[in-house]
């Protein structure tokens, strides 16, 4: 008898919300390297960094978590 195996299912919240707060950094630091930091979605991007620190910490994630599943545990 062969042994049938799921089909793969979703990226676990927690990696998507550390994605999620990369990209939004690495935005930021592209519109403050153009000069554009001052910008009213660079703040609203911060606010949302904030929201997503505070829910990684809810469910005991840490940066080093998130980032090394994704990867990225070669950046600083």
């Amino acid at each position: 008898m062969s042994v049938i195996k799921p089909p793969i299912g979703i990226v676990p919240r927690w990696i998507w919300l550390g994605r999620r707060q990369n990209e939004l950094a690495e935005a930021v630091q592209r519109y403050h390297d153009a000069g554009l930091g001052d910008r009213v979605c660079v703040s609203e991007w911060i606010q949302e960094i904030q929201q997503i620190e505070k829910e990684l910490a809810a469910m005991g994630k840490t940066d080093k978590l998130y980032e090394h599943s994704m990867g990225r545990h070669d950046r600083p």
